[in-house]
């Protein structure tokens, strides 16, 4: 495996947290909490913003239900421990309905840590996922703890400056954005395997996970810097 590669995919996340320090810290703007659906339907606040959480709990109840079936698709994993980053995206998932619908009932910073705290989980447990199907199964795995880990401290960083007085934004941001970024930046650099997630929602899973197309290592160092 190309170091290059692996190298244009880490090196750009490590230095947007080098930056991080430099940057004073970003309190929670309180024009966040206002909605745009401000309708109240069979008695329930911005309806929009809290009903159409249900599409998320389906998804991750659903995603959830196949990948602890009892011997469903396990050939679309390197390994079994390679299903863990899944079942969290899920979690993360069916949680991040439940905990976003709990806080467009009644938007404040206390309810939005509910908010933010499941979706760290989908966005790390992601990253992960990528990692183990797109350049090293072991490290991917290894990696899932201390990125989920990572994300729930960083909401946890967040709330606590925010009752200080001095809120801080800049870590969950970069959990945030960040690994949407290596995720794509995997998927360029590193083939175009059909993720695992494709078979989560068919009926049958492959006889065998297709192979990485080898990518040119200029067209992911090109890749890094934009």
């Amino acid at each position: 495996m190309s170091r290059w590669r692996i190298a244009a995919v880490i090196a750009p996340g490590a230095l947007a947290s080098l930056a991080a320090l430099f940057i004073d810290p970003i309190p929670q703007d309180p024009n966040y909490h206002i909605f745009a659906d401000q309708r109240v339907i069979f008695e329930i606040p911005h309806f929009g913003d809290v009903i159409t959480n249900i599409g998320f709990m389906l998804a991750g109840s659903i995603g959830l239900a196949r990948l602890l079936s009892p011997g469903r698709l396990r050939s679309a994993f390197a390994t079994d421990r390679e299903r863990r980053a899944w079942v969290v995206f899920f979690l993360g998932t069916l949680l991040t309905g439940l905990g976003s619908g709990w806080y467009h009932l009644q938007p404040d910073n206390a309810r939005l840590f509910w908010d933010r705290l499941p979706m760290t989980l989908t966005f790390m447990a992601l990253l992960s996922a990528m990692v183990s199907e797109r350049i090293d199964a072991r490290v991917g795995v290894a990696l899932l703890g201390p990125l989920v880990l990572t994300g729930l401290a960083s909401v946890a960083w967040w709330d606590y400056t925010e009752q200080q007085g001095r809120g801080d934004l800049r870590w969950y941001g970069l959990v945030q954005f960040c690994p949407w970024r290596r995720v794509f930046r995997c998927c360029y650099c590193f083939g175009a395997a059909i993720p695992a997630i494709t078979f989560i929602g068919s009926h049958s899973a492959p006889t065998r996970r297709p192979s990485l197309r080898n990518i040119s290592t200029s067209r992911c160092i090109i890749s890094a810097v934009g």
